[in-house]
């Protein structure tokens, strides 16, 4: 707790460090005098409760040391003028050592609080002066010794800080250890010393022994262990100038809103170019992305289940040469970085002045400067470096992405990603016209590249099955080569300068069936515009649709030691039909998918689907827990794969929707667009992303740009009900209404399509439609309510969420959830 707390005034003290020194040096540049003495008073302040901060850590165990290899003694008497000045005028301060003092390995500047802890305190159990006596010598403490002591045996050196001052009444011998326990008057002392001195010591790897009596002075004794190897002088600190930023880019990973502003704002005033996100999966949307960035700022705990430590990591071998740069107010960072990596982090404690902040920045960036040209340019290679990298050290058990595949000019077979649908493309048909021939033979190599983002899908590309051209499907012995579940077919028919495209998909596994088909008309100057249509339209559409069969395919196999992955297959057609009883079954099929396979990126990504459809339903009985599991799960599935597109929409989707901070949300969805721009799901979800913010004209765009792409998709509904609250949302009630009406009709179980069709027939005064709909949704959701739409919402414009709250109330829904009225 005491750690806990510590932390969350670091956070704060930063924010007033920072803003403080903003404040002065804005009021220096206009002479206030008096504007400048007050900001002082509040940087002072803060630095008093920093180190009172400080101190919580130091009992907490939790500080941040940076051990060296010293001399206690040399230590000591480098601040012996310091230490006689806190022991006041009637104290006298004797140091002493024996020779050939051992070196210990220890943080100096907690080293040099501890004494100076202690001697305040001796210096106030004299209050008609004495001696304080500190006195360091070599210590073996053997095993017996430490047996009885429940100590370590070994070599350490013993500090001794003495004084001759009242002692400490028996009693109170065994309490003077605890924290906030003090004898002195109210504001004359936080019952902190001792307590800092013993979790420094303790966090060091020795102990303290205490003995006093009443009349003769207390003994405070420090055991600290002998260092084995004398460690290389660290070179001393210059007063250089910190290099200007140049406009480098610093990605800022902050989860606390007002200081995440704060440290940007410093670094902007400092000539870098900030780019803020709160959290690990937005920080690797940027890390994945072109953007060019010089160094990672990091907190140390994040949301979501990954750590600081972890995403440095993570962004070291995504981007070798990125510098990462941790911060923390609590955490022992020293122990977590050794457990996470063997690279080497700065650390930066908080709280932290601006100063100090730039200081350290400029210095980890001074080591590599160049002209802005040059660094550009190492930037630009570093991202081309961290693309091949992550290509290389993909882990084996996922396989490679199969657009590495599909952009070689002569491919055999594309890589086998375990746990795929394996999909051939063969090169279509023409009919009448030999000059459409690589036309059609370009087009099949145009949509093996575009099914390639689709994480389940394993495309073997034309090249590779142009044998099999002529074979029909049933000479099974030539085709079963390739294992393939579908084959994407076509034919070409020129007319003049109209062509047209049919386009099918047939189900390998059982008797030929057509498992999706599709006609495209065009005219030949526009080939390659008709191209690309086809070619981002077939991906679109057919991509979902083969995860449903793959589906219907594992619930009819037998349930006889199912993998993680027929587990997963199991539940996705449930999730899509949205059957209550069949989609609450679906979740325990998820939670067995990732116990069985915990590094599965798709099962953390689906059960975090679900949970957010649990809630969006009102089914979920502890919505608070599930926002919160379904938060971490869509983290983790990022971060176990900055690569696939879906994870990033269903992760900006339970950011907006679930944590109501659309803004956030729109880095993962810009993410998701970029690796997949076929992913219908990504722009629905974007466009619903820029709505909850009230931007509703991008979000119509975004959300058509779905329906266009993915017409037949198996969510299409889904599509009509997102594209109802834009159109309520701009006073186009007639069109919403006419939306909500056909998502309705397509699918009269999803409760969120009532809502927005009661809001709008409700701002139509349309009472007698809109009741029995109403009557609808409170049986599907008997707790929907007024206030439990309000308080749900994830709308945040006022003016948006009083006009939809409004078309409710005009529809007829209760104020009150009729369930506890």
């Amino acid at each position: 707790m005491t750690g806990g707390v510590a932390h969350d005034f670091n956070n704060l003290l930063t924010v007033v460090l920072g803003n403080a020194t903003a404040l002065r040096m804005n009021a220096e540049n206009r002479d206030d005098q008096q504007a400048v003495r007050r900001a002082e008073m509040i940087e002072r302040a803060a630095e008093r409760g920093a180190r009172l901060a400080n101190q919580l850590l130091s009992y907490s165990r939790k500080q941040m040391l940076r051990p060296e290899t010293i001399s206690v003694y040399q230590a000591i008497s480098a601040v012996h003028e310091m230490l006689g000045q806190a022991a006041g005028e009637t104290a006298r301060i004797l140091l002493v050592s024996e020779p050939e003092l051992w070196n210990c390995q220890v943080d100096p500047g907690q080293l040099e609080s501890a004494i100076l802890n202690l001697v305040i305190n001796a210096r106030d159990e004299m209050p008609v002066g004495g001696d304080i006596s500190i006195s360091c010598r070599n210590r073996l403490v053997n095993a017996e010794t430490a047996r009885a002591r429940g100590r370590s045996a070994g070599d350490y050196v013993q500090t001794d800080v003495k004084d001759t001052g009242n002692g400490i009444p028996a009693d109170l011998l065994e309490k003077v250890f605890e924290p906030f326990f003090t004898t002195k008057p109210i504001g004359k002392g936080s019952g902190l010393g001792l307590a800092q001195v013993q979790g420094f010591v303790s966090q060091s790897g020795g102990w303290v022994e205490l003995k006093s009596a009443v009349g003769f002075g207390t003994t405070v004794s420090l055991f600290l262990p002998r260092a084995r190897r004398v460690d290389p002088d660290a070179p001393s600190p210059t007063n250089d100038p910190v290099p200007a930023g140049n406009n480098r880019t610093i990605l800022v990973v902050e989860p606390d809103p007002d200081l995440r502003t704060t440290v940007c704002e410093i670094l902007s005033n400092s000539g870098y170019h900030a780019l803020p996100t709160t959290n690990a999966s937005g920080a690797l949307a940027h890390l994945v992305s072109d953007e060019p960035i010089y160094l990672l700022l990091t907190e140390v705990e994040l949301p979501g289940g990954v750590s600081g430590i972890d995403l440095a990591a993570e962004a070291c071998r995504l981007r070798p040469g990125l510098h990462p740069l941790v911060t923390s107010g609590s955490a022992n960072v020293a122990d977590q970085k050794a457990r996470a990596s063997s690279r080497c982090f700065e650390i930066l404690l908080k709280p932290y002045q601006a100063s100090d902040l730039v200081r350290v920045v400029g210095g980890i960036l001074k080591r590599e400067t160049f002209s802005t040209e040059t660094e550009q340019l190492l930037a630009d290679a570093r991202v081309t470096t961290s693309r091949l990298r992550f290509l290389e050290s993909y882990p084996a058990g996922r396989g490679l992405p199969a657009r590495i595949k599909a952009a070689d000019p002569q491919p055999e077979v594309a890589t086998v990603r375990s746990n795929a649908i394996r999909l051939g493309v063969m090169a279509f048909r023409t009919i009448g016209s030999s000059e459409a021939s690589a036309f059609a033979l370009g087009l099949a190599e145009e949509i093996t590249r575009a099914f390639s983002p689709f994480r389940w899908i394993t495309c073997v590309a034309p090249a590779s099955i142009a044998a099999l051209a002529d074979a029909p499907f049933e000479q099974t012995s030539r085709w079963q080569q390739f294992n393939l579940d579908f084959l994407l077919e076509g034919s070409l028919r020129r007319k003049g300068d109209e062509i047209r495209v049919l386009a099918r998909v047939v189900n390998m596994r059982g008797s030929g069936e057509m498992a999706w088909a599709r006609r495209f008309d065009g005219r030949m100057p526009d080939l390659l515009s008709l191209q690309d249509q086809i070619a981002s339209e077939t991906a679109a559409q057919v991509a979902p649709e083969l995860l449903v069969w793959e589906g219907q395919e594992a619930a009819s196999r037998p349930k006889i030691d199912p993998t993680a992955y027929d587990l997963m297959l199991r539940a996705i057609p449930a999730i899509y039909r949205l059957d209550q009883a069949q989609f609450r079954a679906a979740g325990p099929l998820l939670e067995s998918a990732l116990t069985l396979d915990p590094s599965n990126p798709a099962c953390h990504s689906w059960l975090a689907y679900w949970h957010l459809l649990m809630v969006g339903q009102g089914w979920e009985a502890d919505p608070t827990q599930a926002v919160q599991r379904a938060g971490h799960l869509a983290q983790r599935a990022v971060v176990l794969d900055p690569t696939d597109a879906r994870g990033f929409a269903v992760a900006g989707h339970v950011r907006a929707f679930l944590h109501k901070e659309a803004q956030a949300a729109l880095w993962l969805h810009e993410r998701a667009i970029q690796l997949n721009p076929n992913l219908a799901l990504a722009w629905c979800y974007s466009g619903l992303a820029h709505s909850y913010m009230g931007q509703h004209t991008e979000a119509i765009q975004r959300i058509q740009r779905a329906q266009q792409i993915s017409p037949r998709d198996p969510h299409g509904f889904f599509f009509d009900m997102a594209l109802v609250m834009p159109f309520l949302l701009t006073g186009e009630y007639e069109a919403a209404a006419r939306l909500g009406r056909r998502a309705r009709a397509v699918h009269p179980g999803f409760s969120s399509t009532y809502k927005g069709l009661l809001a709008a027939l409700g701002q139509l005064h349309a009472t007698r439609e809109a009741t029995p709909l109403r009557d609808e949704l409170l049986r599907l959701e008997p707790a929907f309510s007024l206030r439990e739409a309000a308080a749900r919402s994830p709308l945040l414009q006022q003016q948006d969420l009083r006009r939809y709250v409004e078309g409710l109330r005009l529809a007829g829904v209760p104020e009150r959830s009729r369930m506890t009225s």
